[in-house]
């Protein structure tokens, strides 16, 4: 007695599709077999499955050199990973002596599961501002379209950004099933602090999913790039001449001179106050050098 020969419909099976499988039963032997049976095993709850059907199955006696076929009606979970998956055919007889046997014959079944159709998220209408002032607040929002046939789970978005901005919602979101075509908007609001730089600034969209029924998670990084207009007395204030003058176009060595300076500061913000101005003279090259050292700097 033997499995001569398995057949599906097509070449394999297709997650999620119901399907048949056909065996064909063989008495390869010299002699009749009687109270012959059938029990196909193997089934999972996330690989093959019976469909309205049962797996103990009797067929008449079969004379030596006699086939049978038998039909399993089957399926897969629509989550059941591409690959070969094991069922098993165990065929008991009794042959004319009255003894019992049993042969088990595995059965290769094809699957064409959740990797062959890959899931796909994609960013759509993304915006933001392209260029705001240290101080403002801002929106980064877009949509997240499922575009393949699978769903997708834990859909896990997480905005990643610089230490200067401070997230005024929440900057993470989490979708746990998000079908085929669905669609979600998603808003994330931040403020700038108000001693940022003038700068660009990057910051990425993070989500993380995986398809139904598979554990090998899936990343995409959506970027977001801010320009930021920064306060221009960012730290110490810079105090720098701007002009001086003397009467004259020369000094007399050992008189006395006037020295007109003109002092900048360079911060648009900052007020500088309480300076410490001392002059060092290089007197080989009569050269006059001024320092001003900046004591502290108040903003009024």
């Amino acid at each position: 007695m033997a499995l001569k020969k398995s057949k599906f419909i097509g070449d394999g099976l297709t997650a999620g599709i119901d399907n048949a499988v056909v065996l064909t039963i063989e008495n390869t032997g010299a002699s009749e077999a009687k109270d012959v049976r059938v029990e196909l095993k193997g089934f999972t709850k996330d690989g093959i499955r019976l469909f309205n059907d049962v797996a103990k199955k009797p067929m008449d006696d079969l004379e030596a050199g006699d086939e049978y076929m038998l039909y399993y009606y089957i399926n897969t979970s629509q989550y059941a990973k591409t690959g070969d998956y094991e069922l098993m055919a165990d065929i008991s007889y009794i042959d004319i002596a009255g003894n019992e046997y049993t042969i088990s014959s595995p059965i290769y079944v094809p699957v064409e599961g959740v990797e062959s159709a890959s899931i796909d998220l994609n960013v759509e209408n993304m915006t933001y501002p392209q260029n705001i002032q240290a101080g403002d607040n801002f929106i980064v929002e877009f949509d997240v379209t499922n575009t393949s046939d699978v769903e997708a789970k834990s859909v896990d978005i997480a905005m990643e950004y610089p230490a200067n901005f401070i997230p005024t919602s929440s900057p993470k979101s989490l979708v746990r099933n998000f079908a085929p075509g669905q669609t979600e908007h998603f808003v994330y609001n931040f403020l700038a602090k108000e001693d940022l730089a003038t700068n660009h600034y990057d910051l990425y969209a993070n989500i993380k999913y995986q398809a139904k029924g598979d554990e090998q998670e899936e990343e995409l990084k959506e970027y977001v790039g801010i320009g930021v207009s920064g306060r221009s007395g960012l730290g110490r204030p810079k105090i720098l001449i701007e002009d001086y003058t003397f009467e004259g176009d020369t000094v007399m060595a050992g008189q006395e001179f006037d020295l007109n300076l003109r002092f900048f500061n360079t911060s648009s913000d900052d007020v500088v106050k309480k300076t410490l101005r001392y002059l060092l003279v290089q007197t080989t090259v009569c050269l006059v050098l001024l320092t001003v050292q900046v004591l502290s700097s108040l903003k009024e």
